[in-house]
C-alpha cells in the first residue's frame, strides 16, 4: 500500500463522473476513514453538483483558482 510507505500530507482526487456502484459521499466518508492522518482534498463536477458535505481531515476546492490558491500556500 503506496500510503503505508510514503504516508503523503494530502491527497487529491478529481471525481467527474458518479460512481455507479455507491454514493459519492459513501466514497468520501470512505477516503476519510481510511486515511484519518492525511488531508484529502476534493474537487470535480460531481463534488461540487452534489454539494458533498465534508468533516474532519476532507476538503472541497471549488474551483480552479481555489485549487492553485491552496496548492500555492504549500
Amino acid at each position: 500500500d503506496a500510503h503505508a510507505i510514503y504516508r503523503p500530507d494530502l491527497i487529491y482526487t478529481m471525481i467527474s463522473e458518479s460512481f455507479a456502484k455507491s454514493s459519492i459521499h459513501d466514497y468520501v466518508q470512505s477516503l476519510s476513514e481510511s486515511f484519518p492522518d492525511t488531508t484529502i482534498l476534493l474537487s470535480g463536477y460531481q463534488i461540487i453538483a452534489q454539494e458533498v458535505q465534508t468533516k474532519g481531515n476532507v476538503r472541497v476546492l471549488q474551483s480552479l483558482q481555489e485549487t492553485t490558491d491552496f496548492l500555492n500556500q504549500l
